[in-house]
């Protein structure tokens, strides 16, 4: 989207609700997007997407949760990550982003870590890891 309409799109983290939402942040005049994952009754202008809704049809979900978001080498927590007209997260971020999506079961911590390059703004997903061990699904609860 940022690279289409030359201009600027962030992704915003809401860690406390489990919800990413995508902010059209830039000068350019994009259109409207529509977001197919929308609940009945949220504002057609917003695209927020609730992680732990995503492709669950149980009341509990699916048990997904944004655990973090830091640049990749000084750590540092990050709330956002915004790309520009180039694709990339620079030259405001002149390092990647770490982000971690995890779910834990009753013995098990599973978690995934996506890499947000700086300068393309590609992302690398990792395979998928776990923890077992019940003090290991405590930490993550």
């Amino acid at each position: 989207m940022a690279i289409g309409h030359n201009t600027e799109w962030t992704v915003r983290f809401d860690f406390a609700g489990n919800t990413y939402e995508l902010v059209h942040t830039g000068t350019g005049n994009p259109p409207p997007l529509n977001n197919p994952l929308a609940p009945a009754g949220q504002l057609d202008n917003r695209y927020l997407v609730p992680l732990g809704r995503m492709g669950s049809t149980s009341a509990r979900g699916n048990g997904v949760r944004l655990s973090g978001a830091a640049t990749k080498d000084s750590r540092t927590a990050v709330s956002e990550v915004t790309f520009g007209p180039l694709g990339g997260t620079g030259p405001a971020r002149g390092e990647d982003t770490v982000i971690w999506l995890v779910t834990a079961g009753t013995l098990d911590v599973r978690y995934v870590r996506m890499v947000v390059s700086w300068v393309t703004g590609q992302v690398w997903v990792d395979r998928p890891m776990m923890f077992t061990g019940a003090a290991s699904a405590e930490l993550f609860r």
